[in-house]
């Protein structure tokens, strides 16, 4: 609104200065003896008022041509203001047009959700380290076909070595992203999955000896981790999007998912459980 506001000022000023030029230009009463030889009198009376009477008295200070080159270079500045407000204007549309586009695009293109993962099995312990299954399910929840499909697991526990969960699940996605492009140079395709269309996955998960650290503050316990990725193609716009969340393995206690697992002790199926983490999960 402001921006047409200022755009009516300066055409305001402009038929200002357009009719002040012309009055000057034309209308300077003088002595014209051809004129009264055949009786024509000029009228320099067309204009009335405190304005005329301004510039009849500005005009007794310059003489014509000088008042008419001020008032060119006062209307030249004017119509650069009167540009460069049209220009804000123009990119202002051309940003709401860009938002329009992007919001059109993000309600229509797909957008894959994983769902709450289970544990499948009990957590069982081996010389290779801690093992468990887990089994969760994946769905398109956008207006579009999500095309060439991808989902990888990543076991951690975590340490001073990786505590910055946000952190491991960007570079996690990112290097499932970088796999599958390799993949797809060599032809190989992944899965579809159409509006409100499922996939169930299970993947068995490994936290390795060597890299599970006591927890801080209590020795015989870790922290395991999990990070499930999802990397796809938009059907709409054909380019790559990720949905990356973490999730970590927990106790029960009184009723609540608030205790961690102990080193080298084995948990039946019903004695741990699966919760989201508040930290480090995305999805562009």
């Amino acid at each position: 609104m402001l921006i047409f506001r200022r755009i009516l000022i300066f055409l305001t000023l402009w038929l200002t200065f357009e009719i002040a030029v012309s009055w000057l230009a034309t209308c300077q009463p003088g002595d014209y003896p051809q004129a009264a030889k055949y009786g024509y009198q000029e009228r320099c009376d067309l204009f009335v008022g405190p304005v005329s009477l301004f510039f009849k008295w500005f005009a007794t200070l310059w003489d014509a041509n000088k008042i008419i080159a001020a008032f060119t270079g006062v209307l030249s500045i004017s119509t650069i203001f009167l540009w460069l407000s049209t220009r804000d204007a123009a990119l202002a549309g051309a940003k709401a047009a860009e938002i329009a586009e992007d919001t059109l695009i993000a309600s229509n293109r797909p957008w894959i959700s994983i769902l709450p993962p289970a544990p499948k099995s009990g957590l069982t312990w081996d010389q290779r380290g801690a093992r468990v299954d887990i089994g969760f399910a994946i769905k398109n929840v956008g207006k579009s076909p999500a095309f060439d499909i991808v989902v990888e697991c990543l076991p951690f526990s975590l340490g001073p070595a990786n505590y910055d969960i946000g952190e491991t699940v960007r570079n996690f996605c990112a290097e499932t992203r970088r796999r599958q492009l390799v993949r797809a140079s060599t032809g190989q395709r992944g899965e579809v999955l159409f509006p409100d269309q499922s996939l169930t996955k299970d993947h068995g998960l490994l936290f390795q000896s060597d890299a599970i650290v006591p927890a801080p503050g209590a020795t015989d316990f870790f922290a395991p981790v999990f990070v499930i990725c999802v990397d796809y193609t938009s059907s709409v716009t054909n380019k790559r999007h990720t949905t990356g969340l973490a999730y970590m393995l927990l106790r029960p206690a009184l009723g609540n998912m608030t205790r961690l697992p102990r080193i080298s002790h084995a948990l039946a199926q019903n004695q741990f459980g699966i919760a989201a983490s508040p930290f480090g999960s995305f999805a562009d």
